[in-house]
């Protein structure tokens, strides 16, 4: 018995962003991942101290802070679809490389330039992707903006879930040395890579408004120098400039040394999990960051900035305490060990909604989209720069001592959001 007409197909430009919006954004996330979250990892099992590995880390994901100074040129030479696919090619290029990097022993330093040429290209190929992004009609482009962070997010997660996870299985249960194991899991992160760059080959539209910029270098240029003088002209600019540096100043703190504390010998102070068990606390944490997210981002819109504002800013750092508490009590529980990584993760998650609504709301005007790049990358730089003393700090006071510094910088972070409101 027919149950009435059949409902009719989607048409085909419905269906085809979610071809690719997903699978892009996924791509931006996992080499940050790999310089950001994997990189320390790999470092501490080769036997570096918190001091280098902050600093290794800090300097090659430099790239990120800076690429607003060449995002204008990267659209006067061919589309942005021919950027995406040769940049995800040079992405698998590089990671295969770390790969050989990493089988033949080479310095650590050897290994930070790789990262920093992998932080190179894909800061670059954020560029060409965002502007590709920009390619949908608005409505869509309002539709997708949720995916598309999911889908950053779940690969900022996956590298630091899987990749210590399978290092881990092959040098506990398979007998592997740990320089063929971290080389095979980058391997295979840049397989995946392979896959997902022979998916955009495919399935990448060529959108008729995806050309390169007509007009002259000279005005580009202008346009350019224009945007910035605006940016520096902001009244508020010294505001802006210090909310980015000091509100997430403790979370940055803490979360630069999380991964080598969880990894540190028990005698050292830290909490000595296997790989494997880190890579699942890790999935877990990541995902209470994104509930908070979420749960942040509704609170705020159910009921207006001014009115959680404080509220958030104490769950952006009072738990920052569940680190301070592992390092005094060292408990071997894992229930309780995850438990702290997950309460100070979705602290942050809520907290964050405050950075990036006062954030939205400074950078303001006729070069709002072009100012809130600028101040993106400010940020990152704030996020960055702690990396070049977390260490020594570390070394010097021990982890208990660090943790508890880090608490008082939250009254920086405090102190800003006082004034910013």
């Amino acid at each position: 018995m027919s149950s009435g007409p059949a409902a009719p197909p989607l048409p085909a430009r419905a269906l085809l962003p979610w071809l690719w919006v997903p699978t892009l954004y996924l791509v931006e996330g996992i080499p940050n991942s790999l310089v950001e979250n994997v990189a320390p990892m790999f470092f501490k099992e080769w036997g570096l101290d918190a001091k280098e590995i902050t600093g290794l880390v800090a300097t090659a994901a430099l790239p990120w802070v800076f690429k607003p100074l060449w995002s204008p040129l990267l659209g006067l030479y061919r589309t942005k679809r021919f950027w995406i696919w040769s940049l995800q090619a040079l992405l698998v290029a590089g990671i295969l490389a770390l790969a050989l990097c990493v089988f033949s022993g080479v310095s650590p330093v050897v290994i930070a330039v790789a990262l920093a040429a992998i932080a190179l290209v894909s800061s670059t190929h954020d560029i060409a992707a965002d502007g590709f992004y920009y390619t949908l009609e608005e409505k869509d482009r309002n539709y997708f903006i949720g995916f598309r962070n999911a889908a950053y997010r779940a690969g900022v997660i996956l590298p630091q879930v899987l990749l210590p996870a399978g290092v881990g299985f092959l040098m506990a249960h398979a007998g592997w040395e740990k320089p063929a194991a971290w080389a095979f899991a980058f391997l295979a992160a840049a397989l995946g890579m392979v896959g997902l760059a022979g998916w955009h080959w495919k399935n990448l539209p060529r959108p008729a408004d995806d050309v390169p910029v007509s007009t002259p270098i000279r005005e580009v240029l202008r346009e350019y120098e224009a945007t910035w003088m605006a940016f520096f002209e902001m009244k508020c600019l010294w505001l802006l400039a210090l909310f980015l540096f000091f509100f997430r100043l403790a979370e940055v703190h803490v979360n630069r040394l999380a991964t080598i504390f969880l990894l540190d010998e028990r005698a050292d102070g830290g909490l000595k999990l296997p790989l494997e068990t880190l890579g699942t606390i890790n999935g877990a944490s990541t995902a209470a960051m994104i509930a908070g997210g979420v749960l942040g981002g509704l609170f705020a819109a159910r009921f207006g900035l001014r009115r959680v504002i404080w509220p958030f800013v104490f769950f952006m750092h009072l738990p920052n305490l569940a680190f301070l508490a592992l390092a005094h009590w060292q408990p071997e529980s894992l229930w309780w060990i995850g438990a702290g990584v997950m309460v100070e993760k979705l602290g942050y998650g809520i907290g964050y909604t405050v950075f990036a609504l006062v954030m939205v709301r400074i950078c303001d005007g006729p070069h709002r989209v072009a100012h809130f790049s600028f101040a993106t990358g400010l940020a990152y730089l704030g996020n960055l720069l702690p990396g070049y003393w977390i260490g020594h700090l570390t070394d010097a006071v021990g982890y208990e001592n660090f943790f508890a510094i880090a608490m008082l910088c939250t009254l920086p972070g405090f102190a800003v959001t006082w004034l910013a409101t």
